[in-house]
């Protein structure tokens, strides 16, 4: 199964905005700006692979960011065209995102999601809200426990308190897709409040 493993490097927005800094680091790879050649693949059906995946994660005042290049992630991502129509499906197999372990929960983000594991199967760009639900979407962090000291948590994406959400649309006459994330994970000792966490992924193809 495909896996994306990032580490991601912490950003301020209130020093740059929605500029981003921090670069995620897989494995060796070598940026395809680099090199003299065309990285795309496209098959029969119409079926493509990316050749540039970002993610972009960020709450409050903060924000980290991931940038993959590597083509033995990228292949395992399909870009497939719906029959008799202009929609496509967008199939990430597996991709898992962290934030550096030293950040820790707050009043305002607990319980804070410091893994994130998702994947979407066949999921339709076309601007609709989707749930993860499958053994790889997952979620990992720590929230305050009743000491209030931080307690580690690892729980299964659902319909409920612990929630990975997904649309995605194709960018009009580009080969780009936008996807937007929501992450809504209920405090686990009373229930009665919530934390929510955005995501942005950019697929070029």
């Amino acid at each position: 199964m495909a896996l994306a493993s990032t580490s991601a490097r912490f950003v301020s927005l209130r020093i740059i905005g929605l500029l981003v800094a921090g670069i995620g680091l897989f494995s060796s790879c070598t940026s395809p700006l680099e090199l003299d050649v065309d990285r795309s693949k496209s098959f029969m059906d119409g079926s493509k692979n990316p050749t540039r995946l970002s993610f972009f994660y960020y709450f409050g005042d903060s924000a980290y960011e991931a940038i993959v290049t590597d083509p033995t992630f990228l292949e395992k991502i399909w870009i497939e065209p719906q029959e008799n129509s202009e929609i496509v499906n967008v199939t990430i197999p597996k991709f898992l995102f962290q934030i550096p372990e030293t950040a820790q929960p707050s009043a305002v983000h607990n319980p804070l999601v410091k893994v994130l594991s998702f994947a979407t199967w066949s999921h339709p760009a076309d601007g609709l809200w989707r749930n993860c639900l499958n053994p790889d979407s997952w979620l990992q962090g720590d929230y305050i426990g009743r000491d209030g000291e931080p307690e580690e948590f690892t729980w299964m994406c659902d319909n409920n308190g612990r929630q990975v959400r997904i649309a995605y649309v194709k960018v009009r006459d580009q080969n780009v897709i936008k996807g937007s994330m929501q992450i809504i994970v209920a405090e686990p000792l009373y229930g009665q409040t919530y934390a929510v966490y955005r995501a942005l992924i950019t697929i070029e193809y």
